[in-house]
């Protein structure tokens, strides 16, 4: 297991790694829309889980 350092005193990050940084995952506006298609995805695979035991084939 690797151990997370602490910044080396007096090292200050470069604009490249603050930037890197403040970015996150998904676009601002794109937050709800993945959701909603993650959660889509999720009742398709939900859906298509429960066919076999309630058709009890």
């Amino acid at each position: 297991m690797t151990a997370i350092r602490p910044a080396a005193a007096g090292v200050e990050a470069g604009p490249a790694q603050e930037a890197r940084s403040s970015r996150g995952f998904l676009y601002p506006g794109m937050v709800v829309p993945f959701c909603l298609l993650v959660s889509c995805f999720a009742a398709w695979g939900l859906a298509g889980n429960m066919t076999d035991p309630l058709v009890k084939v």
